[in-house]
């Protein structure tokens, strides 16, 4: 993609993204995000606009007319609606970034988008067990068996898994305290029975033992060098998982975040309220948890 010209534009989206990361966005969220800003700004400059001030609701109804026309940029076809929704959610995010920053941020509206409804994968709980079940016995297994509960029946997001530290897990409550989240609210996460067999026993009987004897490690998940899972690893570890089931379809579908979303359709099914649900996910508003209505 080509570079802003504009310094004062290429400046404010470099601290946007550093903003983004210290908010504990998703490498790959801070990554889309920030291109799709940068195609803004870009549009902006190909107008000749370089102040935030001269963008207007005309000029942003002519930019999301140019994203209904043009190509995709990796294969053919034009952009679908809920691309360009992500466009809107990556401006509107910048527009707040700048007014954190002290800015001063233009009024103006977007263009009316057809509502979607996102396609959601869910597992039953059938093809849950199943991976639990496709886990080994050995040390391995345990931590493996730790993560998915994690995951599943806590519902995590998957920096919030590998961010959960020992003093965060309290076994006798049975509750996880999640201190850093994407939507920066600190909660409670229930442990259900399920989940704390599989938690205690990696902890008590296989953590300890993937830890080094010189080393002293604070994270609840750790490697086999006994160091801090990296973003990469839980996909990794699942990809392992789902590697040893012979069903194609699972494989292709299943992903960490497919893991969350089952487990609050599993929830809302058994009659847990939305509200309850909400909380337990950490959304910001129910907004983000209707989705899951349109799944009954």
């Amino acid at each position: 993609m080509k570079k802003l010209k504009t310094q004062p534009f290429a400046q404010d989206l470099e601290d946007f993204k550093k903003w983004m990361l210290t908010l504990n966005y998703s490498r790959s969220t801070v990554y889309n995000t920030t291109n799709c800003v940068r195609e803004f700004l870009l549009f902006l400059e190909s107008e000749k606009i370089q102040l935030y001030s001269q963008i207007s609701t005309p000029i942003v109804a002519l930019y999301f007319a140019h994203l209904h026309t043009r190509s995709k940029q990796k294969q053919a076809g034009g952009l679908r609606a809920s691309t360009l929704q992500k466009h809107q959610t990556s401006i509107r995010k910048m527009m707040l970034f700048l007014t954190k920053k002290g800015d001063k941020t233009p009024l103006f509206s977007f263009p009316h988008l057809d509502k979607i409804t996102p396609q959601i994968t869910v597992l039953s709980e059938q093809e849950i067990q199943l991976l639990f079940a496709h886990c080994s016995d050995d040390l391995i297994g345990k931590r493996n068996k730790a993560m998915l509960a994690l995951y599943y029946n806590c519902g995590l997001r998957k920096s919030e898994a590998i961010q959960l530290n020992i003093e965060d897990v309290d076994f006798v409550n049975r509750l996880l305290f999640v201190k850093k989240s994407k939507t920066q609210q600190q909660r409670f996460v229930p442990i259900s029975k399920g989940a704390q067999q599989y938690l205690e026993d990696y902890f008590y009987h296989a953590r300890e033992y993937l830890l080094p004897s010189n080393r002293s490690e604070n994270a609840f998940l750790i490697t086999e060098r006994g160091t801090r899972f990296s973003s990469a690893l839980p996909p990794y570890l699942l990809r392992q998982i789902l590697s040893k089931i012979n069903r194609p379809k699972l494989t292709q579908k299943t992903t960490l975040h497919v893991l969350r979303h089952s487990i609050a359709t599993h929830l809302l099914k058994r009659g847990m309220s939305l509200e309850n649900i909400s909380l337990f996910l950490g959304h910001k508003s129910l907004d983000s948890t209707q989705i899951y209505t349109h799944l009954l």
